[in-house]
């Protein structure tokens, strides 16, 4: 789907076929990821091909694999912007196979943000000198994520939760991922229940784990403390949070989580929640510990020592509910929009921005 300032312009078809069957044997499902690929780059072959016949002035590419056949078939004269908004790879330290994909990944950025395309934007200056180095800005601007106008401008008079229910409710949102080592806000939801049952966490987002969050949440006894919810529409986020005292940005403590912040740890700032969050540099900009909330270390004990102090110590949670009242602050999408606008498109379309600056 392409779009100028008028709405969709011109679309091109997506894939006909499915990308994967379940073929149970080892070798059937490398030629199947083979297939993919295939399939994968006569897509991008097709998009290349538009791009020639339109002929527009500025291209801007998401991450995606194989990005360079676009910018080497689609010929012209168009300025070419790699947008680099995730780097955060699905990596366990255990899994020798994932950390070589990790690199392999990283690779590819560094080649197409350096060589390939024009320029490059990121969301976090960390992110731009992981993938380009100390010399990022050359080649990189900074572009940071937005979030919906309503969590800033949510009442705050209607904010943190139900005091009737005596209990503190914290709220974790994302995607039920095995990779992300949800078990560790598990465990401390186990620990902290040996000490005080005033407290429910409730983990929402898309279930991506078939169930085994859900399941381990049984089979631990937790049913009364902790519960899974589907994920809401994007909009609904803020009328979410408005139920809740205490948001948890946890991230596994990995190399890749260090260069650019969670998109719920800069929700949770902005909507003006009290934060639990793993102690990662790139949220130390909006958690400030024993402040507006506090920086853990990855681990359950870590976790459940703060979720501990928020209900046990009376004087803790009220005073993070006001700082972090006061400390709500972000941009917006429209304030992306014009950044996107400003300091990358029309500079590019004046040559202040090039592959020599």
């Amino acid at each position: 789907m392409f779009r100028d300032a008028s709405g969709i312009v011109a679309s091109i078809k997506g894939f006909s076929r499915p990308l994967t069957y379940n073929i149970p044997p080892a070798f059937l499902r490398l030629l199947n990821g083979a297939r993919k690929r295939f399939i994968g780059a006569r897509m991008l072959l097709r998009i290349a091909r538009f791009l020639r016949t339109e002929r527009f002035d500025i291209i801007q590419v998401n991450l995606t694999s194989m990005a360079w056949i676009l910018r080497a078939f689609s010929g012209g004269s168009a300025h070419y912007v790699y947008d680099v908004r995730q780097i955060n790879e699905k990596v366990r330290p255990y899994n020798w196979w994932q950390n070589i994909h990790e690199r392999l990944v990283g690779t590819e950025m560094t080649i197409n943000a350096g060589f390939v395309f024009d320029h490059a934007c990121f969301c976090h200056a960390d992110a731009a000198r992981r993938v380009l180095g100390e010399k990022w800005e050359s080649r990189g601007t900074v572009v940071p994520v937005g979030v919906d106008g309503r969590f800033l401008g949510y009442p705050l008079r209607r904010l943190n939760g139900d005091a009737s229910l005596n209990v503190v409710r914290f709220v974790y949102i994302g995607g039920l991922d095995r990779d992300r080592t949800l078990e560790q806000l598990l465990e401390a939801a186990d620990a902290l229940r040996r000490t005080t049952e005033r407290f429910h966490l409730d983990l929402v987002g898309p279930d991506l784990s078939s169930g085994y969050y859900a399941q381990l949440i049984q089979s631990l006894g937790l049913g009364a403390y902790v519960g899974t919810k589907d994920a809401v529409k994007y909009g609904e986020i803020p009328e979410l949070l408005a139920h809740y005292d205490v948001g948890v940005a946890y991230v596994p403590d990995r190399p890749t989580w260090h260069y650019q912040p969670a998109t719920k740890v800069i929700e949770y700032r902005a909507f003006g929640l009290p934060i639990i969050s793993t102690d990662v540099s790139s949220h130390r900009e909006y958690v400030q510990d024993n402040v507006n909330g506090f920086l853990v270390a990855d681990s359950p004990e870590a976790i459940s020592r703060a979720m501990e102090r928020l209900v046990v110590e009376p004087s803790t949670l009220p005073r993070l509910k006001k700082n972090a009242s006061a400390m709500r602050s972000g941009v917006t999408w429209d304030d992306i929009g014009a950044m996107y606008d400003e300091d990358v498109y029309r500079r590019l379309a004046r040559g202040k921005l090039s592959c020599d600056e």
